[in-house]
Formats: C-alpha cells, sequence, structure tokens
C-alpha cells in the first residue's frame, strides 16, 4: 500500500490490519465530525469505533481515555469527559432486522484550532468489555416471571455488590403501596412514585403499562453495564427502551435507577433475564497510538468514515495481562495486626482520628478475617511516565466495618506519591464479607501492597484504507 494515499496511518498495540473478517479480531468502523461549542465557540472533534463482525460481536461495551493529543498545527487538544460502559440503549432489541441496537465507542477531542486539517497525534487507552472471558460477568435469572416483585437472588450480582429486582405493573404498583425499604420508590424519584415537581410540560406523565417489565438497580460501583431479556431457548425478546429511564442520582441515592422495558406482551413462563457484569478478566485493557488521523470537513453529511481498524482480542487479554496496572501481591487480603516499630508509625496515621486509633491499640483475637468478594482495579495515573515494566509500590492499610465496607484507608508506604490517591480511590470501593469475633461482625483492620506496572509493548504499525 502506498502510504501517501492512505486516509490514516494507526500504530496500536496488539492491533492488526482489519481487511477482512478474521477470527478472534474485533473490527472497527472509525467515523468522526467536526463539532464546535455555540456557547464558547470552541472547536473539537467527534470520533466513533464502530464493532462489527464476528469479533466485533464479543464486545458488549467500550470507552476510550485519552492521555495526549494535537492537531497539525502543534494545538494541544483535550477530552473533556470519558463516556461509561452503560447506556440504556445497550442491548436494546427494536422492530429491524438487525434486533440488537447498540452504541458505538466514542470519544471527543477539543481545542482544533481553525485551519487543522487532521489530528497529528493521539494517545490513550481502550477498555473493553468481552462477557466470554469470564463466566462471572454474565448472571442469567431463570424463570423471571416467578421472580417479579422481589430482589432476585445470584451469586455473580452479590459478588459485585449490585442488587437488582424485577417488577411488572401490579407488582410494582403494590410495592411502592407498601413503602416497604427497597421498594420502587426507593429507587425511582421521577414521576413514577417517587415525588417530583417539574415545572408545567417540562416532563410527561409516565406509567407503567400491562406487559412492561421495570427493573430496580443499586449499583454503587457502576458495574452493571446491560440487562437483556431471553426466551427460554436463549433467543432474545423483543423490547423498546421508549425513553422511559429514570436515575435517582440525587444526594443519598449513589447508584441507584430504575429502568421500563416496553414489551407489549406477557413475558413467557421460562422466560429469563440477564445481567451483564465488569470484571477484572472481561475487561480488556489496550494501549493506542494514532497518527495522521483525518478531520472531516465541515459542511452537510455529519459524520464521515476515517477507515477500519482491527483488534486482536486474543493480544489484547495477553497484552492486557501484562500491562496490568496493578498486582495484588499478597493473594487474598487478610486482617493486619502491626508490631513493634511499625505499630507506632499506623498509630501516628490515625491520631486524627481517635476511634480507629482505639481500635488499632485494641488485641482482638478474629475467629474470622475477612474475605474479598469485589475489587476493581487503581487508574495508572496520566501523565506519569515511567520506563516501561517499571514497578511502583504503594502499601494500603485500612478498615473493613461490620458491614463489608472499606472506610478509613491510609498509605502506610509508597515509593511514588503520584499513585497514592489512585490507589486508595479505588481500594474505597472494594467490598468484603467482614471478618468476626466470637460469631458476631466486627471491624478489622486490612493491609494490602499495590504494585503499578508501567505500560509494556511495542506498537504495530496499521494502514487505513482510504475511505470512498
Amino acid at each position: 500500500m502506498n502510504p501517501v494515499r492512505a486516509s490514516a496511518v494507526l500504530a496500536l498495540c496488539g492491533c492488526t490490519l482489519a481487511a477482512a473478517p478474521l477470527p478472534g479480531v474485533a473490527q472497527f468502523q472509525i467515523s468522526g465530525e467536526r463539532t464546535v461549542n455555540l456557547r464558547t465557540g470552541e472547536k473539537g472533534m467527534l470520533v466513533s469505533l464502530e464493532p462489527f463482525g464476528p469479533g466485533g460481536a464479543r464486545i458488549l461495551a467500550g470507552r476510550v481515555t485519552v492521555s495526549h493529543a494535537e492537531d497539525d498545527t502543534g494545538a494541544a487538544l483535550e477530552q473533556q469527559t470519558t463516556n461509561a460502559f452503560h447506556t440504556v440503549s445497550v442491548g436494546r432489541v427494536d422492530n429491524s432486522k438487525d434486533m440488537t441496537s447498540r452504541e458505538p465507542i466514542a470519544f471527543s477531542l477539543w481545542g482544533l484550532s481553525k485551519d487543522a486539517r487532521f489530528i497529528r497525534s493521539v494517545s490513550g487507552v481502550m477498555e473493553f468489555i468481552v462477557p466470554d472471558l469470564d463466566p462471572l460477568s454474565t448472571a442469567v435469572i431463570e424463570a423471571l416471571p416467578s421472580k417479579l416483585g422481589s430482589p432476585v437472588d445470584s451469586p455473580e450480582l452479590a459478588a459485585a455488590g449490585i442488587t437488582v429486582a424485577a417488577y411488572d405493573r401490579a407488582s410494582a404498583a403494590a410495592a411502592a403501596g407498601a413503602k416497604a425499604p427497597g421498594g420502587p420508590q426507593d429507587y425511582d424519584s421521577g414521576p413514577l412514585f417517587g415525588p417530583s415537581h417539574p415545572p408545567p410540560g417540562f416532563f410527561r406523565k409516565i406509567e407503567m403499562e400491562d406487559g412492561d417489565v421495570a427493573v430496580a438497580v443499586d449499583d454503587r460501583d457502576d458495574r452493571l453495564v446491560s440487562v437483556d431479556f431471553e426466551a427460554p431457548d436463549g433467543s432474545p425478546l423483543r423490547y423498546n427502551h421508549a425513553g422511559n429511564y429514570h436515575s435517582s442520582g440525587l444526594p443519598g441515592h449513589p447508584g441507584r435507577r430504575f429502568d421500563i422495558y416496553r414489551m407489549g406482551y406477557a413475558l413467557p413462563a421460562g422466560a429469563r433475564m440477564v445481567c451483564r457484569i465488569t470484571t477484572e478478566k472481561a475487561l480488556l485493557k489496550v494501549p493506542f497510538h494514532v497518527d495522521m488521523l483525518p478531520i472531516p470537513e465541515a459542511g452537510p453529511g455529519g459524520r464521515r468514515a476515517l477507515g477500519m481498524m482491527g483488534v486482536s482480542l486474543q493480544g489484547a487479554e495477553d497484552l492486557t495481562r501484562a500491562n496490568r496496572q496493578y498486582e495484588r501481591e499478597s493473594g487474598d487480603s487478610t486482617a493486619h495486626r502491626p508490631s513493634g516499630g511499625e505499630f507506632e508509625e499506623m498509630l501516628g496515621l490515625w491520631i486524627d482520628a481517635p476511634l480507629y486509633a482505639a481500635f488499632l491499640q485494641r488485641d482482638d483475637s478474629y475467629s474470622k478475617l475477612p474475605q474479598l468478594v469485589s475489587s476493581v482495579f487503581p487508574d495508572y495515573p496520566s501523565g506519569v511516565l515511567l520506563a516501561p515494566g517499571a514497578k511502583v509500590t504503594v502499601d494500603v492499610s485500612f478498615v473493613v466495618d461490620e458491614k463489608g465496607r472499606v472506610e478509613a484507608a491510609r498509605v502506610i508506604n509508597s515509593a511514588d506519591g503520584r499513585f497514592d490517591a489512585s490507589a486508595l480511590e479505588a481500594v474505597l470501593r472494594w467490598r468484603f464479607r467482614p471478618g468476626e469475633i466470637g460469631g458476631s461482625p466486627a471491624r478489622t483492620f486490612v493491609r494490602v501492597p499495590f504494585v503499578f506496572v508501567a505500560p509494556i509493548g511495542k506498537p504495530v504499525d496499521l494502514f487505513a484504507p482510504p475511505s470512498g
């Protein structure tokens, strides 16, 4: 291929040229369009990666985090937001021939100069959720009609710290009318069950109809990616969100939402609900670098095709393991009782919190140690440059309370203070089965060393074919 004719030259870790569908290769159509902030006049570009083909069908959702980008005039570009994995459109089934409708993986770059013609370079990390890599990333609720009106029992959801309850019209009305804790009114603060006083005409009244299924979700760590419904034979059931999605994202209600699925028919007796969850094994992280990405001309037509690329999912899986941004070297987390000089050092960290300092001084004997139920990766700090493969260790100590939640996290030792905040933010989202003293749940101190590893891997050059 003549590089002069190529519409884009890409270099991505773990990627291959996507000339034709290949087993284990996720193909993406790259498209983009110019945009402008009407309030400030700032110019930007929206980029979409739309998966297709057998490999692309394995990817449930994705997102892109940009660490560096500049246009051909040298102007530095900024990604103002990072899209979340969960979108209400993921997994939607409509009446088109293509029964599944999925959102493309999108990101935006802002700060384009007036005369920019292409993005000179953009680097960052692509993250993909591939459910078939981890059985624990899929929770199947069998015989759903018999379980309407109450929280469903699922080991996979419980391990992820997620509570899900499903309702039809009758059971939702009965549960909301009873106003029992954990009922629909605790999840929906919109016009359906919760107190809502919108300006006249601003919100239309929304009610459940016969044939609708509502799903109440308590997902504080934002790990539930999609919910789908299937017939007993595994074929997808048709439904439509129709915009009926309510979020109780008010103070005191983090992670709670209430979603209505318009079925238009009674669920079959053996219908099942399938929940997809973000887990460590199902989440692939692929560093990428793109050179000479064209910027579409402004004008009618909006989004324009820019080229194609392919990502080897096997290569991405290998790279994710090699580039894992931390390793839990201690294995299973265990309660930690300091001794000697270490005791005085740790005690000094909680001197501003007498409750924890007094607890640390007690000589408790645990009959059962806390057990880790779910954890998340700390993010590798953006803008921190280390030699490829270099390691940084951060020791964190924290308290697991009687309900298995983490509190009072403190850094004990750190090889590089730039990594401290990331380690602390992540560990506060961990969940445990609490430790016990004499058969009763009890607070315990836990210590975990995190090892951050700088990304490694040599990029592979890709040439995207000319569009049009």
